[in-house]
């Protein structure tokens, strides 16, 4: 029997796109979304890092055996949710060589990103993530065991770090994890307003002057025309 080769599903005709799927995605409570869409309400899609197959031939394909180690998903710190490739080929075999995901692991941790189904509040104690990285006061309250100013939502979300057999990628993201990724974006979008405002263009500028002075000469005129129709109201009730 001839050794098993690597292969990719294409039809020969079209490019390889890669594999695509439905995000899986939680809004901020934990719940899974259902077939979410984007702004324009279409539904999303989401391209996943591509891996091999292998068999015999090209009718007996099977994913690779180090396919599931392909990527990992983290909370970054500006609050978006990213693919990180973990191995270097879709044809990599992770034992042989972990220097890339090593890499991308020491880069995670310098910039205090969150892989999807752990606590951050346990990953600051094992060293993975230091406190300062954490954006959500209720997540340094929960590492420090104390309630805090944010005494209501600590308790809420048990006022201590998850326990383990709760956490994994399969299961819903912790309480720690959502308050970190809403706290995160939240900061995300005052930095964001910030910068449009610093970095308008002199005709975005000029364009807002003008319909500022338009709005403040509607206003006089307005205010105007309503002292006049006041005083015609009272000279015409003069005796």
């Amino acid at each position: 029997m001839a050794n098993e080769c690597l292969w990719i599903k294409t039809d020969g005709k079209t490019p390889f796109e890669g594999r695509k799927r439905r995000p899986k995605m939680y809004d901020d409570a934990g719940k899974l979304v259902d077939n979410p869409k984007n702004d324009a309400g279409l539904f999303l899609i989401e391209k996943l890092p591509g891996f091999g197959y292998v068999g015999s031939d090209i009718h007996f394909q099977r994913p690779m055996a180090e396919a599931a180690n392909r990527f990992a998903t983290f909370l970054r710190d500006d609050g978006h949710e990213v693919a990180v490739v973990l191995t270097c080929a879709a044809a990599h075999v992770p034992l042989s060589d972990t220097s890339n995901e090593r890499n991308a692991r020491l880069k995670a941790k310098h910039f205090g990103w969150i892989e999807q189904g752990k606590c951050p509040c346990l990953m600051v104690m094992s060293g993975e993530l230091r406190a300062e990285q954490m954006k959500a006061e209720v997540n340094r309250g929960a590492v420090n065991h104390k309630v805090d100013k944010a005494g209501a939502l600590l308790d809420a979300v048990t006022g201590r770090p998850c326990p383990v057999g709760n956490l994994g990628a399969g299961n819903p993201p912790c309480p720690h994890y959502l308050a970190e990724r809403k706290a995160r974006r939240d900061q995300r979008k005052v930095e964001t307003a910030v910068k449009e405002v610093a970095y308008k263009s002199d005709a975005e500028k000029h364009t807002e002057a003008v319909l500022e002075a338009t709005r403040q000469n509607g206003e006089a005129l307005r205010m105007m025309m309503a002292a006049i129709n006041a005083a015609n109201a009272k000279a015409s009730a003069a005796p």
